[in-house]
């Protein structure tokens, strides 16, 4: 969980529509994510991957763009509380040390007017930061199974570097 206080970051926030996944702005957001070396395993978001991702009829999304790091999100409610969930983190520039995504993420909170934000997952490339909420208050664990589907694939050897909301039918 991250709380809206502290310092943000400039981001540019944008709805994502069937409009805007026709645009120019989309393809140009497109080209620009996802770039990053990985030392594991990681769904690749080709500019057509990012466009069906976001194209679910049933979720409303939103596109938050820093100069470092870009994110995507949604809303929710944990009682009459709006929350901000962060399903995707993509670092924007190359480096060797990961981007902190916790100012990107409070700028994100304070757009959707959200008492906080959610982010369950992990990425090689981002880091965030924020307080673990006590045990009885997390959701059951959630146990990712990785399937041997390809005899030429050394299935120990797999190693994922970067799994969160976005990579999974969560929302």
């Amino acid at each position: 969980m991250i709380q809206p206080l502290g310092r943000g970051r400039k981001l540019h926030h944008v709805e994502v529509t069937d409009r805007w996944l026709d645009s120019t702005d989309f393809a140009d957001f497109a080209a620009t994510v996802d770039r990053q070396p990985v030392s594991g395993w990681s769904t690749d978001y080709t500019p057509d991957v990012l466009r069906w991702r976001l194209a679910c009829p049933h979720t409303r999304y939103w596109v938050h763009v820093g100069a470092d790091v870009a994110l995507v999100t949604t809303r929710s409610r944990l009682g009459p509380v709006p929350a901000c969930v962060v399903l995707k983190v993509f670092p924007l520039v190359t480096g060797t040390a990961p981007v902190d995504a916790t100012p990107a993420i409070r700028s994100a909170t304070r757009h959707h007017r959200a008492g906080f934000a959610v982010y369950a997952g992990f990425n090689g490339s981002a880091r965030v930061r924020g307080l673990r909420p006590p045990r009885r208050l997390q959701p059951s664990p959630l146990n990712l199974i990785i399937r041997h589907l390809d005899p030429a694939v050394d299935q120990d050897a797999i190693v994922l570097d970067t799994f969160e909301f976005l990579d999974m039918d969560a929302y």
